[in-house]
C-alpha cells in the first residue's frame, strides 16, 4: 500500500485520507477484485484490540469504477471507510482506500455515509496502457461545470489577476454555497481553470461540487445545480 495525500479542513472538522493499493487480479472482474479486497480491509478493521464495530457493506460506484464503502465506529470516533478500483490490462487490481471523517456538529452516521460514497464516486484512477496506475496521490477530477451565461458574468466581474472562489457550507443535509471574486484565495484551495475561467475550491469542499454546474440568471444570481444533493439547485452568496 503506498500512502496518498491527505485533507484536513478544521473549519468544517472533515478529514479525507486516500492509499493507493495495487494487488494481482488475474481471472477476476473488478467486481470480484474489489469484493476480496473489501473482505480483507474489513478483517483487519475486525481485530479485538481495534475495538471497532463495522456496519455492512454498501456498494456504489459503475461498472468500471466499483465502490465498496462501510460505516467504522471506535469509542471516541466515528468515520467512513472505503475502496474504489479498476482492473488494469495487466491484471492488476489498482485501487484507492478512502478514509472519510465528519466531526462537524451537524453530521450523522448517515450523512457521513452517504457524503464518503460521494466522495469515494469522484475518485479518479487512471491505467495507463502498460496497466499502472498514475504515479504519485489520487485527486478527485475537475468538479465544476459553467454554462454560457455563468461564464459570460464571471468574464465581466473578473480584473486583472483576480480568480473566482468557490465553497460549500453544509449543515446536516442541507447544502449552501460560496462565490467570491478576488485576487486572494486560499493557501489551500484547489486551483482550476475550467471553461477559460481561473477557479479556486476549497480542498474541503472540492469532493461534495464535483459534477456541479454554475449558472447566472439575471435577477437570480448563480444557481448551483449539485447532483450530490437530493434537493433544488441552490442559490450562491
Amino acid at each position: 500500500m503506498k500512502e496518498g495525500k491527505g485533507y484536513r479542513d478544521e473549519a468544517a472538522k472533515r478529514r479525507i485520507q486516500f492509499s493507493e493499493i495495487e494487488l494481482p487480479a488475474a481471472g477476476m472482474d473488478v467486481a470480484s477484485a474489489i469484493d476480496k479486497l473489501n473482505e480483507g480491509v474489513r478483517a483487519q478493521a475486525s481485530d479485538p484490540e481495534l475495538a471497532l464495530k463495522l456496519g455492512p457493506t454498501r456498494r456504489g460506484g459503475t461498472a468500471r469504477d466499483p465502490v465498496r464503502y462501510f460505516r467504522v465506529t471506535g469509542t471516541d470516533r466515528t468515520f467512513v471507510q472505503g475502496l474504489v478500483g479498476r482492473i488494469g490490462t495487466t491484471g492488476r487490481l489498482h485501487a484507492v482506500l478512502v478514509i472519510y471523517e465528519d466531526e462537524g456538529p451537524a453530521a450523522t452516521p448517515s450523512c457521513m455515509e452517504r457524503d464518503g460514497k460521494a466522495l469515494m464516486e469522484t475518485v479518479s484512477i487512471p491505467v495507463g496502457p502498460a496497466g499502472s496506475a498514475s504515479a504519485g496521490p489520487v485527486a478527485p477530477a475537475p468538479p465544476i461545470t459553467l454554462t454560457t451565461a455563468a461564464v459570460e458574468e464571471l468574464k465581466r466581474q473578473l480584473g486583472p489577476g483576480e480568480t473566482v472562489w468557490m465553497g460549500v457550507n453544509r449543515e446536516g443535509a442541507e447544502y449552501s454555497y460560496l462565490l467570491d471574486v478576488g485576487e486572494k484565495v486560499p493557501p489551500d484551495a484547489e486551483k482550476m481553470v475550467v471553461q477559460g475561467i481561473p477557479i479556486a475550491v476549497d480542498r474541503g469542499s472540492l469532493p461534495f461540487l464535483t459534477g456541479t454546474t454554475v449558472d447566472f440568471v439575471a435577477g437570480g444570481g448563480f444557481k448551483f445545480d449539485n447532483p450530490n444533493v437530493g434537493r433544488k439547485p441552490g442559490t450562491g452568496n
